[in-house]
């Protein structure tokens, strides 16, 4: 019992070491504005009368039902006693897109999305549209900061090494889960 334990401590600062070390990129990146990937959307939405557990449950569903893989980052982590970020949700879908869902420890009604494609940005308007409806009107949030962009095919690289991250994600909280069960 005491081994099975300890597997799960290991995998949990693996998860943890990795989210650190994929901020501490992010952060060198933004210094180096020639070497990040736009968002095809981007944007701040507030949810003040939608509570956590619901955005989460929500998003999951919706990303689902329009052909992502998510992986809900914050709920393993509250498993395991982590608190970095209250929601930190992640997708893909079949390696040409990805999404980002956030919100910072203690902003309990704030979130982040962000929605990538692979380069060179090819518009995916029905999904950005049907996010901006979700989020208003299935969600009850509102909108803030819209912001799209768009990357050459010079970005391929930016976005293959992104969506290799969100695999090793999905890879180590599919051990985590796989140890749990044992």
């Amino acid at each position: 019992m005491r081994i099975a334990g300890g597997k799960h401590a290991i995998a949990s600062v693996v998860l943890c070491v990795g989210l650190a070390t994929f901020f501490m990129l992010e952060w060198s990146n933004s210094a180096r504005a020639t070497q990040v990937l736009a968002a095809d959307l981007a944007l701040h939405f507030v949810c003040s009368h939608t509570v956590r557990s619901d955005v989460e449950a929500k998003t999951e569903l919706f990303l689902r039902g329009n052909s992502f893989r998510v992986l809900n980052l914050a709920e393993i982590q509250r498993r395991h006693n982590f608190y970095f970020f209250e929601t930190q949700m992640e997708g893909m879908r079949h390696g040409q897109a990805t999404i980002r869902l956030s919100s910072v420890l203690g902003a309990h009604s704030r979130y982040a999305f962000a929605l990538y494609s692979r380069p060179p940005t090819s518009r995916l308007s029905d999904l950005e549209d049907a996010v901006l409806r979700f989020i208003s009107s299935d969600l009850g949030c509102q909108t803030r900061q819209i912001q799209r962009g768009a990357n050459g095919k010079e970005r391929q690289r930016y976005f293959d090494a992104d969506l290799k991250r969100i695999e090793n994600l999905f890879e180590q909280a599919d051990q985590i889960n796989a140890e749990r069960r044992i």
